[in-house]
């Protein structure tokens, strides 16, 4: 992202415009230089807390028995 600090690119760099037109597919050109007031990489919508606690394995779970690796012919 650094378009959007006014960088400027070779567009003559075959890498540079194989990532270009990769980018112009999502709708970013980084020929143009970028007016942030137009464009927000990310916008939060909404924010939620999350609590957590602590859980038990249902009754019918079975925990696997650790048996050696066998070579199977």
């Amino acid at each position: 992202f650094m378009f959007l600090h006014g960088q400027k690119f070779d567009l003559n760099n075959r890498n540079v415009q194989n990532h270009r037109a990769r980018l112009r597919k999502l709708g970013i050109d980084i020929a143009n230089t970028s007016d942030m007031t137009k464009f927000s990489p990310a916008r939060l919508v909404e924010c939620n807390e999350i609590h957590h606690k602590e859980v038990s394995a249902p009754d019918w779970y079975r925990k696997p028995q650790s048996h050696q690796l066998r070579l199977v012919a």
